[in-house]
């Protein structure tokens, strides 16, 4: 007789006490993968593209050096839009859309009011997915705020500089659509309220320029977080520094041509091509 005849039959048992047999916990193994089948699942997820588009041509920027291209273009535009086009064009917003310095100076300390609040939200989130996708996005966050921050331009209408009708007027219309001093005993102060109405529409514009900021903001943080980390983890060890130093020269490369082009550009009447006598 065998030593464990004796033993019950544990399934039987708790047939008969609870009416179903033990489940059967016996694990179940997937046959291992091949070395092959592994590389080639890897390389479905490390493909160049966007989204589910990639195509075999564009693998060609799936390289460390294509990332540190594509990343030092970036910062580069994003320091010449926020360190040189905008602080070279306060004056001009301040004349174009009747804002005062306080409210024009507001709309630079926005971007860094912005990035204080959010940068430390998104090194966050960033560093727990994939941060390739994440520069990608603020990327685009980035077009869409420099299409905002120019669409007031588009949106007003047609610019008229102060003075230029009081030639084509005679005197007494002249009084009567321009502020005189109240001390000045020859004319009365007057401002019409269609005047004060298109101060106030223009100043409103202010609204657009803060939205954009923060889209604005949302690049320039991640650039110089997310992007010197990921570019970091995708070099070898003993290049990191001098992928990184290459990234920081170029990127002060933009406020510098920033303000050169929009030194130029200020050259232009702000109608251009039509300039009818103005520069």
């Amino acid at each position: 007789m065998s030593m464990f005849s004796s033993l019950p039959d544990l399934r039987q048992l708790a047939h008969q006490q609870n009416g179903r047999p033990l489940l059967d916990v016996t694990p179940r193994y997937e046959p291992f993968k091949t070395t092959a089948e592994i590389q080639e699942e890897k390389k479905k997820n490390i493909r160049f593209g966007w989204f589910g588009f990639t195509p075999d041509f564009l693998q060609v920027f799936n390289t460390s050096r294509w990332l540190l291209f594509f990343v030092g273009v970036a910062g580069a535009l994003e320091c010449m839009s926020n360190y040189g086009f905008i602080p070279g064009i306060i004056s001009t917003l301040e004349r174009r859309f009747e804002m005062s310095s306080s409210k024009s100076g507001f709309i630079v300390s926005s971007y860094q009011i912005f990035a204080l609040v959010t940068v430390p939200f998104i090194t966050h989130i960033a560093g727990k997915t994939h941060k390739g996708k994440w520069l990608g996005a603020v990327t685009l966050l980035y077009g869409i705020g420099c299409f905002l921050f120019a669409s007031p331009h588009f949106l007003t209408g047609r610019y008229e500089p102060p003075g230029s009708y009081a030639t084509n007027v005679t005197s007494s219309q002249t009084t009567n659509t321009l502020c005189q001093s109240s001390n000045n005993d020859s004319f009365t102060e007057q401002c019409t309220t269609e005047t004060t109405q298109s101060f106030s529409e223009l100043s409103n514009y202010l609204y657009v320029f803060v939205v954009a900021q923060f889209f604005l903001s949302q690049c320039g943080g991640s650039l110089f977080t997310v992007g010197i980390a990921y570019m970091d983890e995708n070099v070898k060890k003993k290049v990191s520094g001098l992928y990184v130093a290459v990234m920081c020269t170029t990127v002060c490369i933009g406020p510098t041509l920033g303000y050169v082009l929009i030194g130029r550009l200020l050259s232009l009447y702000v109608e251009w091509p039509d300039e009818n006598g103005y520069s």
